[in-house]
């Protein structure tokens, strides 16, 4: 599996509290090369980005010792590594004021110099519909302009599942103006509670509801497939931030 949300890079993925598992494959200039140790690294950090700086917080690091200090005599050698149930807490997340990443860095201390690579990685923890439908209503919102138009907007839930579907309807209580057009849009927008940002709304898709005149007591229904807008989870109060 692989990851390609906001983002047009691909990475390796895996579930929370699945093996991280990889191999590293060294290829040396000449046999017995002598090292203090071979470590590998896993981190899970928050990058938050402003005009003029950005900040990281670090909130998973974990370390295992591949090799102990020794001597490599081949030239080419592939060593394997494993982060066992590892509890990857955050999904991965790319935006425009802060992003979710993992990393695996690879540690080669030489007698000399100290070697590092570092291969971003994929978390995806998707929520199942028994988690989704707790606190879950509808959500029934009027709309209108005094004296000319009073209409109800309704959806059967207030949580959807990132594969699903948004069903509702738009119905039409009065009408002392002329409508020929309607049109649902789909937003999205990041906000950063503690800095108080947010992003303007971008919009992903619009949906035309009405194209001519509708009458009193008119219902209108529709559906929004969303499997196919790539979308990101919602997540409040990612490690206080």
């Amino acid at each position: 599996m692989d990851y390609k949300r906001n983002t047009s890079q691909r990475y390796p993925t895996f579930f929370s509290e699945e093996d991280i598992e990889g191999t590293i494959e060294l290829k040396l200039k000449k046999q017995n090369f002598e090292h203090n140790g071979i470590r590998a690294e896993l981190h899970g950090v928050i990058e938050k980005y402003n005009k003029i700086n950005s900040t990281i917080t670090e909130f998973t690091n974990l370390g295992i010792e591949i090799l102990r200090p020794g001597v490599i005599q081949e030239v080419s050698s592939v060593i394997p590594f494993s982060f066992k149930n590892t509890k990857l807490q955050y999904e991965s997340y790319k935006g425009v004021y802060a992003q979710v990443r993992y990393f695996i860095k690879i540690i080669i201390n030489a007698n000399v110099l100290t070697y590092t690579y570092e291969q971003e990685f994929a978390a995806v923890n998707p929520n199942d519909d028994g988690v989704l439908m707790e606190n879950d209503e509808s959500i029934k919102l009027p709309l209108g302009i005094q004296n000319l138009l009073s209409l109800d907007f309704e959806l059967e839930h207030n949580n959807y599942n990132c594969r699903g579907i948004i069903k509702g309807f738009v119905s039409f209580n009065y009408i002392h103006l002329p409508i020929k057009y309607m049109e649902l849009q789909l937003l999205k927008q990041e906000k950063i509670f503690m800095d108080n940002r947010r992003e303007e709304p971008a919009l992903i898709e619009s949906v035309e509801l009405i194209d001519g005149s509708v009458t009193k007591n008119d219902v209108i229904p529709f559906r929004l497939f969303l499997k196919s807008y790539n979308l990101t989870p919602t997540y409040r109060n990612v490690h206080k931030i």
